[in-house]
């Protein structure tokens, strides 16, 4: 019995596999199977006549089959989980919370894409000093974008979701000219979609930022803890689509890529960036709000320069 705890605890190395991001996630789903593998290995124990013939048999099969169980990971359990964390319901923040998470995801993009990439990244930011306001951009599929202003009033969030039936472009679709009736009513709907914000936050808006390009709207004033949203009366173009569909402008997809923990981060970058196993305790160690060091970057992105990281964070303000 020893020899198999032996022989178990030997061969538990060989099976780990990139896809769990922890080494708890890794033994919580594989300890059913080792537990078996224990159990099989002691009766072969009990035999030794069998055991010195079956026992490198089994050892050999059972890394084969998790071999397989990997390059099967790899390719179709990443995108399962991917999925599974664009989906998941918009969670609730405090506005400080969500600011902070913000700026770290914002410095391992930093990390991750060099500043003459920088859009491929997926979170940007800086900061207005005309009106002191912090400015995030997340940039998804096809266009879709979202930005969150953070100023002393409160925050605004301002998201645009080309495919939603919200989208004020396709009320104008099917038309070559669009005559100044359909542009009048583009116009009064793009605006239904900021009533009632307070003019203190609507003002954040600037020209760069593409006030049409809009399929929902959120804000939160200073002192208020609830999520206010303006109730739009649904287009013609969202009651041509299916009546089982829900359109919410893209609301819970473009929220999701604000993510509440490093794992969830991680399995995101795993693939967007395809990143290492090795990065995963580095962006924890900047969840948990740690001092950047060269040891983190280059196990997050050993191709980039720990100067220029510093130098860029500093300069936008993340650091």
């Amino acid at each position: 019995m020893i020899a198999t705890i032996i022989v178990t605890i030997s061969c538990i190395p060989f099976i780990e596999c990139k896809h769990y991001t922890t080494k708890s996630k890794f033994y919580r789903y594989n300890l059913p199977y080792i537990f078996l593998w224990v159990i099989f290995l002691s009766f072969l124990c009990s035999c030794p006549a069998l055991c010195e013939k079956y026992c490198k048999f089994m050892v050999q099969t059972v890394l084969n089959i998790l071999q397989a169980k990997y390059t099967y990971d790899k390719i179709i359990f990443n995108m399962l989980r991917y999925t599974a964390v664009l989906i998941r319901r918009r969670f609730t923040l405090d506005r400080q919370k969500m600011k902070a998470l913000l700026k770290k995801q914002a410095i391992l993009d930093i990390i991750m894409t060099p500043e003459d990439d920088a859009w491929f990244r997926l979170v940007s930011y800086e900061y207005d000093k005309s009106k002191q306001c912090d400015v995030f951009k997340i940039t998804g599929d096809d266009g879709d974008h979202l930005y969150i202003l953070f100023s002393k009033d409160g925050v605004l969030i301002k998201g645009c979701d080309h495919e939603s039936c919200f989208s004020p472009y396709l009320l104008d679709e099917g038309t070559e000219d669009a005559d100044e009736a359909s542009q009048s009513e583009r116009l009064a709907f793009i605006d239904s979609m900021y009533y009632g914000i307070p003019e203190q936050l609507l003002s954040l808006l600037d020209e760069d930022m593409n006030r049409e390009a809009v399929t929902f709207c959120m804000w939160q004033s200073a002192g208020d803890t609830q999520w206010h949203k303006s109730q739009v009366q649904q287009p013609d173009t969202c009651l041509q689509q299916d009546s089982n569909l829900i359109d919410d402008g893209g609301e819970k997809r473009l929220m999701a890529y604000i993510f509440p923990s490093a794992d969830e981060w991680y399995e995101w970058a795993a693939i967007y960036y395809e990143l290492r196993e090795e990065g995963w305790d580095a962006a924890a160690r900047i969840y948990d709000s740690e001092e950047l060091t060269r040891t983190m970057v280059e196990d997050l992105n050993p191709e980039r320069d720990y100067d220029s990281i510093i130098d860029e964070c500093e300069v936008s303000g993340l650091l």
